[in-house]
């Protein structure tokens, strides 16, 4: 199962989640889309693969609720094979989508070490081919663990 977890305070992030999600179910696995606070326990133990999303707020920093989102990952018991980080952010800022980088590096170090995708405000139709390269690396980390291939 493919699990898509995400904060989003304008819709931006939530958009890019929906994106992520339809390239997703072209891999003929289940997804499940889980805007925090609403997280489920039962099904983020199921996940093999696990994407997870903020915005960034003020000079770029990651916001509490995505803060409070990786400590329930951390905390509920999944391991999933495959991992990516993704989210929305303005250039203006010094340190454009610095809340991704900072959701990525609290992450639990026994999740894999995935990719990320950082988009500029609302995700545009441009987009999409950026969000499909960005869903295959990490579904191909997938099936590189499966194998037993690093990388």
């Amino acid at each position: 199962m493919i699990v898509i977890v995400y904060v989003s305070a304008t819709g931006n992030t939530e958009a890019l989640a929906g994106m992520i999600k339809q390239e997703a179910e072209a891999s003929g696995e289940e997804v499940c889309l889980m805007p925090a606070p609403r997280l489920d326990t039962a099904l983020l133990k199921k996940a093999s693969v696990l994407f997870a999303g903020t915005y960034s707020w003020g000079q770029g920093e990651m916001p509490d609720a995505a803060l409070e989102m990786a400590e329930e990952l951390s905390t509920c018991g999944m391991s999933p094979q495959a991992a990516g980080c993704f989210g929305t952010g303005d250039t203006f800022y010094p340190h454009f989508c610095g809340g991704v980088d900072e959701l990525k590096a609290s992450l639990p170090p026994s999740f894999p070490d995935g990719p990320v995708l950082k988009v500029e405000l609302l995700p545009q139709p441009s987009d999409r081919k950026k969000c499909r390269r960005f869903v295959e690396q990490v579904l191909n980390q997938k099936e590189c663990m499966a194998s037993g291939e690093n990388g």
